[in-house]
């Protein structure tokens, strides 16, 4: 389900575009028959993406020719989105090393983002050691390198004259962490990375990219140490800083129920127990 919607939300995404953007050759709108005519197509792939969510070879090539419907249109936003999540939910698929070298190229020529453009080049060069592109790209970086990136945004997160966080900074070192983790699946730094950018995103008060990164640990990492603290976030998140309290119900419950013995499981206890209730009346209870 949760797929479903995020494709979903690529399409509205490119409607928007269509509806929004000049045609690269004329400053006129789309014509209404092409923009139907992508609908189709969109309405297609996601049709059949659904049917079979675990072929990742056909899926993979689908969302790519999403992306290039958007590329064609110049809706780089979506088309990013679209590739993303080729490689992310269709990693195994051969199409992969071309999807991070397309994304790396949208973000470096077309979106004029040189720095992201080079943080997935260089993450290129970690996942496909042997691929023909690799050592013009080592050749072309220098010494850029996605890991010293990540450092160094991270250590940029906090300013110290006003002791807050940088937003521009936080949404960098979320990317980056991203991108480490999207291009590097099987990598022991990835589910860190990725849980580190969670953390991030809710301090900017980025609720719904935190609990996208959390899914993307609890599903993507279920035998790392920190697929149940992803779990237990998703649903402290949904429950503080949403006010999803039946949405967070269900995942107290079943946290509880798949990590009875866990660190977290005291706390899970507490906040179903007294979820709803105002903290004046759970300090009220302390002392009966």
């Amino acid at each position: 389900m949760m797929k479903s919607n995020i494709l979903f939300l690529f399409f509205c995404l490119f409607l928007f575009s269509c509806g929004s953007d000049a045609p690269a050759d004329s400053t006129a709108p789309p014509a209404a028959d092409q923009v139907d005519a992508n609908k189709k197509l969109i309405d297609s792939y996601i049709a059949k993406i659904n049917a079979d969510p675990t072929n990742h070879e056909a899926n993979s090539k689908l969302l790519a020719d999403a992306a290039n419907l958007n590329i064609k249109a110049k809706n780089f936003g979506p088309a990013v989105q679209f590739i993303s999540q080729a490689i992310r939910d269709h990693y195994p698929s051969s199409g992969t090393a071309n999807h991070l070298l397309s994304l790396a190229n949208i973000y470096s020529n077309d979106m004029k983002a040189v720095g992201m453009g080079n943080a997935i080049k260089s993450a290129f060069t970690k996942a496909f050691p042997d691929n023909p592109k690799t050592n013009e790209l080592k050749t072309a970086l220098g010494g850029a390198d996605i890991t010293n990136m990540i450092e160094v945004a991270s250590k940029a997160l906090y300013n110290d004259e006003t002791k807050r966080i940088n937003q521009a900074k936080a949404r960098e070192y979320i990317n980056l962490c991203e991108i480490y983790a999207m291009s590097l699946p099987n990598d022991n730094k990835a589910p860190d990375y990725l849980f580190k950018a969670g953390e991030t995103a809710r301090s900017i008060r980025q609720f719904p990219k935190a609990i996208d990164i959390y899914n993307w640990i609890y599903n993507k990492f279920q035998n790392n140490e920190k697929a149940p603290q992803a779990l237990f976030l998703k649903a402290f998140t949904l429950d503080n800083d949403l006010k999803q309290k039946d949405a967070a119900k269900k995942l107290y419950e079943e946290f509880l129920a798949k990590y009875p013995k866990n660190d977290f499981a005291d706390d899970t206890e507490f906040l179903l127990k007294n979820l709803g209730i105002s903290d004046d009346d759970i300090i009220k209870g302390f002392g009966k």
